[in-house]
């Protein structure tokens, strides 16, 4: 009952992203299992559910929905914070243990990147970043120190990119790197499907001494993009399911 009851209290966003997640395991949903789940009005989920269309995100069928094939390319920040947002905050809440105090990070501009700025940090932790939204979450933290990295702004994935952020990265070495990826492939590496993201994200690996790849495990062994790094560059990954025999191949041993 008491679960029941936290469902019903759900903001609109935090029900439409529980929508998304739902649809991203099942494919496909009715309205009643909807209004099970989420305890709330048939007329409220159907609400949500013309947002979600609108945004591209679903297609409504008679009597439910259905989870839309999209292209990560063509996908915003905003969007991205709705798809699998939920083992993006898992993510999240596990990797803020491996940040401790006076350690210089990078972190890219990935929406699992933008979770893991709601966390917590340690006092005294230096952070450089590219993304504009994950900066502005960081500088909440009054304890940290928080660069945004120079650059032309991409407006769709809300990040900074070109020589310049390039070049301010330069300047520093970490202690830890956390990256991201839209696609992951055996034999392959790690791939983006934002070709100048990629070059940032790249340029963080290459000045830290510890490079840690954050995704969910709906990015193995989809379509590629521009390559990030090698798969033997990265020392550990954070992931949702650590039990998926596809990343057991992958990243034998690397797992936290």
């Amino acid at each position: 009952m008491e679960e029941n009851n936290n469902r019903n209290n759900l903001s609109k966003i935090e029900r439409q992203r529980t929508i998304l997640n739902l649809l991203t395991d099942k494919t496909s949903i009715t309205l009643m299992e909807l209004e099970n789940y989420l305890d709330c009005s048939r007329i409220t989920i159907q609400r949500d559910l013309v947002e979600l269309e609108n945004k591209g995100l679903l297609n409504r069928v008679h009597g439910g929905a259905t989870l839309k094939n999209f292209d990560l390319a063509n996908y915003g920040h905003d969007k991205r914070l709705l798809i699998q947002s939920d083992k993006k905050k898992k993510i999240a809440k596990k990797v803020i243990s491996l940040i401790k105090s006076d350690m210089y990070i990078f972190m890219d501009a990935s929406s699992t990147s933008y979770f893991l700025s709601e966390q917590i940090f340690p006092d005294n932790v230096r952070v450089v970043t590219s993304g504009i939204d994950t900066f502005l979450n960081l500088q909440k933290n009054k304890n940290i120190q928080v660069v945004l990295t120079g650059g032309r702004i991409n407006p769709l994935n809300r990040t900074l990119v070109g020589p310049e952020a390039i070049s301010i990265i330069k300047q520093f070495h970490f202690n830890i790197a956390f990256f991201s990826a839209d696609s992951i492939i055996k034999n392959k590496g790690v791939y983006s499907s934002d070709e100048e993201a990629a070059a940032v994200a790249s340029a963080g690996i290459e000045h830290s001494n510890k490079r840690i790849l954050l995704f969910d495990s709906s990015k193995v062994h989809i379509h590629g993009g521009a390559k990030v790094c090698d798969l033997d560059v990265v020392d550990n990954i954070v992931t949702d399911d650590v039990r998926n025999p596809h990343i057991l191949s992958l990243f034998e041993g690397k797992i936290l």
